[in-house]
C-alpha cells in the first residue's frame, strides 16, 4: 500500500490562515492493465478509514471484494482530527468516571452538561481553530484547488 498526506486549509473560508494534514492510503487495483478508476473510502462515523482498510486486507478483503479490488484503486482517508491525520488532543477525558452519557436525573444531566462544557473548552484551548472546523456534517467543499498532495510508498 502507498501512504501519503494532503495539506488542506484549517478554514476553507480563509485558506491562508493555516493548514492541517489529512492522511491517506492507496491500495492499487489488482489488474492495473484494466483499472477503471479510484474508490474513496471513508467510514463516515469519525473513525480511521485507514485502519479499517488495513484490517480488511488482513482478513482477506481482496478474495471477497471481487471486481472492486481487481478493477479499482482503493483510497482510504482519515478525516480531520482522526487517526493518522492532524490530531485533536484534549486532556479532559471523554468519558470520566461518575458522568453518565444517559442521565436519569436532573443531577446526572447537570453533571453531563458541566462535563461537556469543560471538555469543549479544553479541546478548543489546546487545538484552536481546528476544533471549530472539524465536524461530520458541515460541507467543506470549495471550487478552488487548495489541497497540495504528497505521497510515499510503504
Amino acid at each position: 500500500m502507498q501512504c501519503g498526506t494532503l495539506q488542506v486549509p484549517v478554514d476553507y473560508a480563509h485558506p491562508r490562515s493555516g493548514s492541517l494534514s489529512l492522511a491517506l492510503v492507496r491500495r492499487p487495483a489488482d489488474d492495473r492493465a484494466h483499472r477503471q478508476g479510484t474508490l474513496l473510502l471513508n467510514d463516515g462515523a469519525g473513525g480511521s478509514s485507514i485502519e479499517q482498510l488495513r484490517l480488511a486486507m488482513r482478513i482477506g478483503f481482496p478474495s471477497f471484494a471481487g471486481a472492486m479490488s481487481r478493477d479499482f484503486d482503493l483510497v482510504a482517508v482519515d478525516p480531520r482530527g482522526v487517526g493518522h491525520s492532524t490530531p485533536i488532543r484534549c486532556a479532559t477525558p471523554l468519558k470520566p468516571a461518575g458522568v453518565t452519557h444517559f442521565p436519569r436525573s436532573r443531577q446526572q444531566f447537570d453533571a453531563l452538561v458541566a462535563h461537556n462544557r469543560a471538555f469543549a473548552a479544553d479541546c478548543l484551548r489546546r487545538n484552536g481553530p481546528l476544533v471549530a472546523h472539524t465536524d461530520l456534517t458541515t460541507p467543506h467543499g470549495t471550487s478552488k484547488p487548495y489541497a497540495k498532495a504528497s505521497a510515499r510508498s510503504s
